[in-house]
């Protein structure tokens, strides 16, 4: 019988590490904040700043919980739930923060809700995303088109995962500057592949996975325009 001992240097690294991560999450508000303020612009429009601030506030409630569970983990002496609730915790942030490489806010949006949606029902999505794109920040004309379409396909495949025992889902995210690909990989089974070709014309199979790739239409480059905040705060974050 192995039985695991944790020392006081060792609960002390645990708070340590929570301690790290309540500090990158911090930041990342402060960034999704610094968005909010870079994007005061009559070109873009406005619910995008409402979105981010929707999103910062549900994860400061996400985040909030997590820390709690994590003290109540180290409080029973339940050491390796709070290191899995750390190393979670801190997948999912690194996960987000590669989204929002792409130019189209909308769809980094989009993509984060997605993430924590899996992430609560015990799903992890593993991304990388390669963005060829110059500009920072642009806009499409068929965004609602796309996100209404990633949505049936995101859920379809979120919901088939939540009945199996794989539950990882790996996605490679390719965006150029007239289109965006996804090529998603994981336990699929052929029905649910043939289900999705059949279903929508964006799809490619793959042996292990499908592809999905949309055309961007009426591609339009936003220019920013920085804030006082921005100009006295962002050298700081």
């Amino acid at each position: 019988m192995i039985i695991f001992t944790v020392t006081a240097p060792k609960i002390v690294a645990l708070i340590l590490i929570t301690i790290v991560i309540m500090i990158d999450l911090i930041l990342l508000i402060k960034s999704y904040k610094e968005d909010s303020n870079n994007l005061y612009n009559k070109e873009i429009n406005m619910s995008f700043i409402r979105d981010m601030k929707k999103i910062s506030r549900e994860n400061r409630h996400d985040f909030m919980n997590t820390l709690q569970i994590i003290y109540g983990y180290l409080q029973l002496r339940k050491y390796d739930n709070a290191i899995f609730q750390i190393k979670k915790v801190t997948d999912t942030m690194m996960n987000i923060s590669k989204i929002y490489n792409l130019s189209v806010l909308s769809i980094s949006l989009f993509l984060e809700r997605k993430i924590l949606k899996a992430a609560n029902v015990g799903i992890k999505i593993n991304f990388e995303v390669n963005n060829y794109v110059e500009d920072e920040f642009r806009k499409i004309k068929n965004e609602k088109e796309i996100l209404e379409n990633l949505e049936d396909i995101s859920d379809y495949l979120i919901d088939f995962h939540d009945e199996n025992d794989e539950c990882s889902i790996y996605i490679i995210v390719l965006e150029h500057e007239d289109s965006i690909s996804f090529n998603i990989s994981g336990n699929f089974e052929e029905n649910i592949k043939n289900d999705l070709k059949n279903k929508y014309s964006e799809i490619m199979l793959k042996d292990e996975g499908i592809i999905i790739t949309y055309k961007y239409d009426e591609v339009e480059v936003l220019k920013l325009q920085d804030t006082i905040y921005n100009e006295i705060y962002s050298s700081n974050i």
